[in-house]
């Protein structure tokens, strides 16, 4: 599911209505941004405490001659940037993610 981003700062899985976003270590913001992916989730949770995360789907600066949209995922704590281990961050939809969700890179212009 890696594919399914130009952020190569992270790893993407997806299983059934869920795609998973796991972050390095150690974390490098409180946002991460996973451009073409616009698809707004139903719930976002970091897996590493339960916390929810706040997502948005706004065109960001550096793709706004092309008003693509980007899912951002946002509010991710700040203790947690230092952590020993990877960030695990699942983003719940309410119907299974399809090929029409799933915007290959090859296709993005960002």
């Amino acid at each position: 599911a890696s594919e399914m981003t130009t952020n190569r700062g992270v790893l993407l899985t997806r299983r059934e209505n869920a795609l998973y976003v796991h972050l390095p270590i150690p974390a490098r913001a409180e946002a991460v941004n996973l451009p073409p992916f616009s698809e707004m989730p139903a719930r976002a949770v970091l897996l590493n405490t339960g916390a929810e995360l706040r997502c948005t789907n706004e065109v960001l600066p550096v793709y706004w001659r092309h008003e693509e949209h980007v899912l951002t995922i946002k509010d991710i704590p700040r203790d947690m940037l230092s952590v020993d281990r990877p960030l695990i961050i699942r983003l719940e939809f309410e119907k299974p993610l399809t090929p029409e969700t799933l915007t290959e890179v090859s296709e993005f212009e960002g």
